[in-house]
């Protein structure tokens, strides 16, 4: 029986995934191992949630790996929902911002209050005092830095660009693609019978849903993009680090992204062939016939029978590609094949390319088609590839070269045409995937279950009720405990630990002492709550001497943020 994937849904508060092995799979992403871990080693110190497998997808993140160790510009952007209190599962994000800070990003927020009305009615003068007091506090009191690193912070309701861009996205998607992604409309479980026997049942679908929140994905897909406009940087690489929940909106993202240039870069796989091509197009049949008659001259042979009998072509032409392919099993040594026709065609040889795979660049513009490609020829001529052909008829530029191709200083080259030409251009924003944390009562951590939670306004005194009184992995008797040893993975108190304490040593002996029964979950408790006690009492010192040194208000009062008074506000 086919498996269904998992449904991910954004804006779901009981998510919980069991296995994030098949999620890489199911999604198509990459797993964030120990190799790339051991390449973040070369440039940088890894971040503890990458060490402890936290971080365990991303895509491209390779991509800012690399600026990182060259020292390039890339933004790192997050967004923050202002529907509710800020509690431990969101810090997971604050200490990856300080972490791209830190490597050279700039960092850009973005208040989702438009998300927030559309998904949950809240009008901007109540989303915006959650922002500021909730979010945007306690990210300074964590150490996002805002004196040293350009930070940004915007509401969505205040930037005009914003809205523009998505609605110009809306128009490159249909409704039938969207509910693909996220599933708006769901069937229910009722159907309505039919009097016909013969006829099948009719399913009943919900169409309640908002049709702003419809909407709303292509305002989060301008979220990400827009840091991109000249206005505020211009095209540059970007990251967004989030849980595998928000992936649905990465996904569109990097969709819209790449359907918005105007070179679109394929690279066309052979399948088990080796392609000869010719560049005489004047006189691609002719080119063809010598080409094939020394193939078989030297002994290959254009059909071998299988075991049940069939013919199987060696040879194939592609007369619409000007080419000929080769099965690989009939090709003992490609250099064979060169050294053969650089005899025989002579003067000729020089027409024609050998490859396994070949990069098609694509015009998708339908003005000055021949000057982007003729653009695109110089600037890969300049990158040091000289085997190419330009077909303006057919809007694209072919690229062979067996030597090393750099895909990516190929697609930034074309990028920079695009941008300098004027054109709106975006790179493919990379992203990276953290697990989600379990609450402590063993479901999601929430901020609409206040026991599944320890919030970062909470007392001291409510932070050692809420860990007291945490699903454990432990035993039914300390006897037990001890002989059988307990079960961390089952534990919401070494979740906390695992996902929060700075010391990875006391995390990794944590973990050992409780398999081996040497620790019991009572000592165990009372260890976290010494740490977390002490470190929230840190963090409310922190906020209270943001907000009494006015340093707060200088930096909300600085950025794009609705003010009282404004139109918005209601």
């Amino acid at each position: 029986m086919r498996r269904e994937k998992t449904r991910i849904d954004p804006w779901a508060r009981d998510i919980v995934i069991e296995d994030y092995k098949q999620q890489i799979t199911d999604w198509g992403l990459s797993p964030f191992d120990d190799e790339l871990i051991k390449n973040v080693q070369k440039t940088t110190t890894p971040l503890y949630l990458m060490k402890r497998g936290i971080l365990f997808a991303h895509r491209d993140f390779d991509i800012i790996l690399d600026c990182i160790e060259k020292k390039k510009l890339f933004v790192m952007i997050t967004g923050l929902m202002p529907s509710g209190k800020m509690h431990l599962g969101h810090k997971l994000i604050v200490d990856q911002m300080k972490w791209y800070q830190e490597n050279g990003a700039d960092l850009v927020i973005a208040i989702s209050d438009i998300e927030a009305w559309m998904a949950r009615g809240m009008p901007p003068s109540v989303t915006t005092k959650i922002a500021i007091e909730e979010y945007i506090t306690n990210y300074l009191a964590l150490g996002i830095d805002y004196k040293k690193h350009k930070v940004e912070i915007y509401s969505q309701w205040m930037r005009p660009e914003l809205l523009k861009l998505s609605m110009a996205f809306s128009g490159r998607k249909t409704f039938g693609e969207m509910n693909s992604i996220y599933g708006f409309i769901k069937p229910t479980a009722n159907y309505i019978p039919s009097e016909d026997l013969k006829k099948k049942p009719t399913q009943v679908f919900d169409w309640s849903i908002s049709a702003g929140k419809t909407f709303f994905p292509f305002i989060q897909v301008a979220d990400i993009l827009h840091p991109q406009l000249k206005r505020y940087g211009g095209p540059r690489p970007v990251v967004v680090p989030v849980g595998i929940d928000q992936d649905p909106h990465l996904r569109l993202t990097r969709d819209i992204a790449e359907k918005w240039r105007v070179y679109n870069f394929v690279i066309t796989e052979e399948n088990g062939y080796v392609a000869i091509y010719t560049t005489d197009r004047e006189k691609a049949d002719e080119s063809l016939d010598s080409l094939e008659k020394a193939l078989v001259d030297m002994g290959i042979e254009k059909y071998t029978m299988t075991e049940k009998g069939e013919k199987e072509a060696n040879i194939t032409r592609m007369p619409n590609a000007t080419a000929i392919l080769i099965r690989n099993k009939a090709v003992s040594d490609m250099s064979w094949i060169q050294d053969y026709l650089r005899d025989y065609l002579d003067r000729d040889y020089e027409n024609y390319y050998f490859s396994n795979n070949r990069i098609g660049i694509f015009v998708r513009a339908d003005k000055n088609i021949e000057k982007l490609l003729s653009l695109a020829r110089d600037t890969l001529k300049n990158l040091g590839y000289n085997k190419m052909d330009v077909i303006p008829k057919y809007r694209a530029l072919y690229l062979y070269d067996n030597t090393d191709i750099k895909i990516k200083k190929i697609e930034e080259s074309l990028i920079t045409i695009e941008s300098d030409l004027g054109l709106p251009v975006f790179y493919k924003p990379a992203s990276t995937y953290n697990k989600l944390i379990r609450g402590l009562t063993g479901g999601k951590m929430s901020s609409s279950d206040l026991n599944s939670a320890i919030f970062l306004t909470d007392s001291p005194d409510v932070v050692e009720y809420k860990i007291k009184n945490a699903q454990t992995g432990g035993r039914e008797t300390i006897t037990q405990q001890k002989e059988k040893g307990g079960e961390p993975t089952k534990c919401m108190i070494y979740e906390l630990l695992l996902f929060n304490h700075p010391s990875d040593e006391f995390v990794k002996n944590t973990y050992a002492s409780c398999v081996s029964g040497s620790l019991t979950c009572s000592e165990c408790k009372q260890k976290t709550i010494e740490y977390f006690k002490e470190w929230i009492m840190a963090l409310h010192d922190r906020r209270e001497k943001l907000i009494l040194s006015g340093e707060l208000e200088a930096l909300v009062d600085s950025q794009d943020i609705i003010k009282k008074g404004d139109p918005l506000w209601w």
